[in-house]
């Protein structure tokens, strides 16, 4: 949501300071950041794994190449009520943190190079920690609780293709999407020897942001 209400703001904010200036004007090149802000709730927790939504880097004539950091929170509860008293209670919270490259190739543009389309692929790496417990009200009225915590190495990936249309020399919006995929290696519960590794993949859709200095 937050990367929407940024989008919606600069948006308004270049519209305003000058769209008739970028007409006649071809895509900026230099420094950028760009913003991937995957579609749907589910596809939002998929896509915030399998790679960073906010990348900062280079943007060349037809490509571009960054590096991005990526924290998510995640957190659930349910609760069980009978007879107007809490039953029972389960909350989960998870944190992970990653890091990894992305980029695009321009494989068409417009005659005017402010419409283009490309390839875009990134790679991520990435810890994930978190801790899931338990509180369950007995017949005595007593509350037993019970607390076990996870961890886990994750790698992501994503492939897609995707364009974005500048509509100022230094701003651009666009969309994506493609196949990506997660590996978790190392997952395991604290107290406990045994470790799993999971795999999962789908396909993505995503909206861009793309602001050159």
């Amino acid at each position: 949501m937050r990367s929407f209400i940024v989008i919606a703001c600069l948006v308004g904010t270049l519209l305003i300071a000058g769209p008739r200036a970028a007409e006649s004007q071809e895509p900026a090149q230099g420094f950028v950041l760009w913003v991937r802000s995957p579609v749907g709730a589910l596809q939002n927790l998929f896509g915030s794994i399998s790679a960073p939504q906010f990348n900062v880097g280079f943007r060349g004539d037809r490509f571009g190449l960054g590096l991005g950091p990526g924290f998510t929170v995640l957190r659930s509860t349910e609760k069980n009520v009978f007879n107007g008293q809490l039953g029972s209670k389960e909350t989960f919270n998870a944190t992970l943190f990653q890091i990894g490259p992305s980029g695009w190739v321009d494989v068409w543009h417009s005659p005017d190079g402010r419409t283009r389309g490309n390839i875009a692929a990134g790679v991520s790496i990435g810890r994930l920690s978190g801790t899931d417990k338990d509180e369950f009200r007995r017949f005595d009225g007593a509350i037993e609780t019970s607390e076990s915590s996870v961890s886990a190495t994750l790698m992501g990936f994503h492939v897609g293709l995707g364009g974005e249309h500048f509509l100022h020399p230094h701003f651009a919006l666009g969309v994506e999407g493609g196949f990506q995929g997660n590996v978790a290696f190392d997952l395991k519960e604290k107290g406990d020897n045994d470790t799993l590794g999971l795999w999962a993949n789908g396909l993505y859709g995503a909206l861009r942001m793309m602001i050159v200095f």
